[in-house]
């Protein structure tokens, strides 16, 4: 379907919803200009969407993988790909999913080439083809796996890395994307001089740089903000976000975290002296897990905290994040009979409810009762927590549709739950939101 009043093309490969945005189209036709004849660009074009479309779907097989499919969404210089949580441990996978099934499509065309003699052998218009293909699928898919995010090469190394470390590796991931986004950005400068002085032309790789120095400094900006919960302050856990490559996917998913967090490490240095931590640092080590997604450390907290002496709000608040752990562990029945036992006025109770609807498997309610909730919700630990299970279960774009369809209240609503996705470090469901947002929610 296209909505040129919107700017978005929406379609279906397969199981995957697709939106293509206006700015993706743009940003393709400007890198189009250095071929110069027209029929040229416009290949370029079709055949860089192709290639693009190709890469994400190569993340949502691996999505599918884990029984987490999910939408596309292809704008500006690439694509994302959102799914459900995929397991920490497995992430890196889905982010070589999109680079592999590039290389897959192209080495195929550039074995051919080899093997006849070249481009030539194809002819002026077969050889040029070729070539765009070649130039879209094998040397994109390098670029993609560069040690840079938000790009796939940046998010495996992330992933990597803070399985090896045992903490997350942000911080030291960025700082590495600003130095080799720096140095790539220099050589493919030096490249472009060399080919124009050539004869050969040069404004492609020109652009190359000027989007190595964009990422450099949107990875040197993140670093300025970044907190020290973020590095070091942090215990690896085996649930984390997906990181999609695009995905950004994921690329900021342990940013924005508060100050409190940083007891995480010092509380588990003092357990494993046989420390004693009181009710309100395990409450605290409780939320922290949720908003990671991890249910099973939550459990572990939260049991923690009642072999101890609670107050009457400890125990209700105890409660509430135990119905939030039962759902990210994706037991509806539990955080059902969880939530029977709040107080007949919780806030906690509506948001439960519609996360119950959601895991259960009713997902229309689930969505309009999240959404409902998000609306008219009491701001609190709970209405958090349902904007951390509306992306864990890919429903972000669906949650921001339905508030935008309750007019002016709802556009500020979507306004509010795009921020709290980004203080969630959940950045690529953000984006998507702005995207439902830029299309009126269509």
């Amino acid at each position: 379907m296209i909505d040129p009043s919107k700017g978005v093309w929406r379609f279906r490969i397969g199981p995957w919803p697709v939106a293509v945005h206006w700015f993706f189209w743009l940003t393709m036709f400007l890198i189009s200009l250095s071929y110069r004849e027209l029929w040229v660009m416009l290949t370029f074009v079709a055949l860089a969407f192709v290639a693009v479309l190709t890469h994400e779907i190569g993340h949502q097989l691996m999505f599918r993988r884990f029984d987490a499919d999910g939408h596309i969404l292809l704008y500006g210089f690439g694509g994302l790909a959102f799914g459900r949580e995929v397991p920490f441990k497995k992430q890196w996978l889905v982010s070589l999913g999109g680079p592999g099934m590039n290389l897959l499509t192209g080495l195929p065309v550039w074995w051919y080439l080899n093997r006849m003699g070249g481009y030539a052998s194809l002819g002026a218009y077969g050889g040029t083809i070729a070539g765009i293909w070649v130039f879209v699928t094998i040397w994109w898919g390098i670029f993609n796996l560069l040690p840079i995010l938000p790009l796939d090469g940046g998010n495996i190394v992330h992933n990597l890395s803070s399985q090896w470390k045992g903490r997350d590796t942000l911080r030291g991931t960025r700082i590495c994307s600003v130095v080799t986004a720096v140095a790539f950005g220099c050589y493919v400068l030096w490249l472009d001089n060399a080919m124009f002085r050539a004869g050969l032309g040069g404004f492609r790789l020109g652009m190359g740089f000027v989007f190595m120095m964009i990422l450099a400094a949107t990875n040197l900006a993140a670093l300025k903000g970044h907190d020290l919960v973020n590095e070091g302050a942090w215990q690896y856990v085996s649930a984390g976000d997906h990181t999609p490559a695009g995905r950004e996917a994921g690329v900021d998913r342990f940013a924005g975290r508060t100050p409190a967090r940083a007891n995480v490490v010092s509380l588990e240095d003092a357990r494993k002296k046989k420390a004693k931590a009181g009710p309100d640092d395990e409450i605290a080590l409780a939320l922290s897990a949720l908003e990671r997604h991890d249910g099973a450390r939550a459990l572990d907290a939260i049991a923690s905290a009642r072999r101890q002496k609670l107050k009457a709000d400890q125990a209700n608040l105890l409660d509430e994040l135990e119905g939030w752990a039962y759902l990210a562990e994706r037991k509806p029945v539990l955080a059902a009979d969880v939530a029977a036992r709040l107080p007949k006025k919780s806030v906690a109770q509506p948001f439960l409810a519609a996360g119950v609807a959601l895991v259960g498997g009713e997902r229309d309610a689930g969505i309009e009762g999240l959404a409902v909730g998000i609306l008219e919700g009491v701001e609190g630990h709970s209405k958090t927590l349902a904007v951390e299970l509306v992306a864990s279960e890919g429903v972000t774009a669906e949650v921001a549709k339905a508030l935008l369809d309750r007019g002016g209240k709802g556009f500020e609503s979507a306004l509010r739950f795009q921020v709290a996705l980004k203080k969630l470090g959940r950045t690529a469901h953000a984006a998507m939101v702005d995207d439902v947002i830029l299309s009126g929610g269509a």
